[in-house]
């Protein structure tokens, strides 16, 4: 749908159309090589739910269970009054700004305690299409282990927000309390997928333009173990002595992926039925790791099984 916007009002803008080809091809291929892994290839899109979903779990992993073994944690909301298409970049660069802006960091206190705090923030837009404005907001979670420090944070940082935007800012638009609903409600995409509609698309397109290159996470104050530390220097690379020994297409009206050689799908109903809630549910990609080397071990079996079957 998007795609076919830009193509027809925009069709001078050929990296995006070319993102948006990539995007629907998206895990449309998968390689199943001799080391027993299953590889995809992922478009990286902001408006792909598949590298959103993963995105985010990778986010998550890297800072949840950190975040979790804080005894004290707010959330706190910053936002400004909904800019229209002509503002929307300055506005949003200027929020941006804030946290890099030299009036807060004179505050001895907000000095002090931006040390040990805590500070996890991720941007979010939701669109007015009647008035064709946007919502713009971060989402911060505070977090430590004393609650006079974390809620003292939030306030300095809130009261400085106010003095920095003036009246583009609404103080009844921004709040600071416990937090009390689950940590993930911290942790938002740039924008719910759901709201991709046909009479957004325009303001969808302009919102991808002007975030280009926009950091939606960011996090202060958590510190990577050694072995993280240690799995981030080392990443992991494929080995061009690797052989691909299967290569499976994804087919929209099977929902499935096949491998054209031989029409083997790449799930079958009764493994399908076992993981997809999980997957579905926790959106985790540890879990959707487990599941394609799972599929890959069992179809490597059944491939060795067979080979020894027919040389009996």
């Amino acid at each position: 749908m998007l795609k076919d916007y830009v193509e027809k009002n925009h069709p001078e803008d050929e990296i995006f159309i070319k993102n948006m080809v990539r995007q629907i091809k998206c895990t449309s291929a998968l390689q199943i090589y001799d080391d027993d892994l299953v590889r995809s290839f992922f478009c990286n899109q902001k408006t792909c739910l598949v590298c959103n979903s993963i995105r985010l779990a990778k986010f998550l992993d890297k800072y949840l269970d950190k975040i979790d073994d804080m005894n004290h944690k707010y959330h706190l909301v910053l936002s400004i009054r909904n800019p229209g298409k002509d503002d929307l970049k300055q506005s949003i660069d200027s929020m941006y700004k804030f946290f890099n802006q030299s009036s807060i960091k004179k505050n001895k206190e907000f000095v002090e305690l931006n040390k040990k705090i805590i500070f996890i923030r991720s941007f979010e837009t939701t669109f007015n299409v009647y008035m064709t404005t946007y919502h713009i907001h971060f989402h911060c979670l505070l977090a430590g282990e004393n609650e006079t420090e974390v809620k003292r944070y939030g306030e300095i940082m809130l009261d400085y927000w106010l003095k920095y935007f003036g009246d583009k800012a609404d103080r009844k638009a921004q709040y600071l309390e416990p937090q009390e609903k689950s940590l993930l409600e911290n942790f938002k995409y740039l924008f719910k997928l759901k709201d991709i509609t046909p009479s957004s698309l325009p303001m969808v397109y302009h919102l991808l333009k002007v975030t280009k290159g926009k950091n939606l996470f960011w996090a202060k104050n958590i510190k990577l173990s050694k072995l993280e530390k240690e799995l981030k220097e080392s990443k992991i690379k494929d080995d061009t002595n690797n052989q691909i020994i299967q290569r499976f297409f994804y087919k929209n009206d099977l929902k499935n992926w096949i491998d054209p050689e031989t029409g083997e799908l790449f799930i079958d109903d009764q493994k399908e039925n076992r993981y997809k809630e999980d997957i579905k549910d926790q959106k985790n990609y540890r879990e959707l790791q487990k599941f394609f080397r799972k599929q890959s071990i069992d179809q490597k079996e059944n491939r060795l099984m067979n080979r020894k079957e027919s040389k009996k």
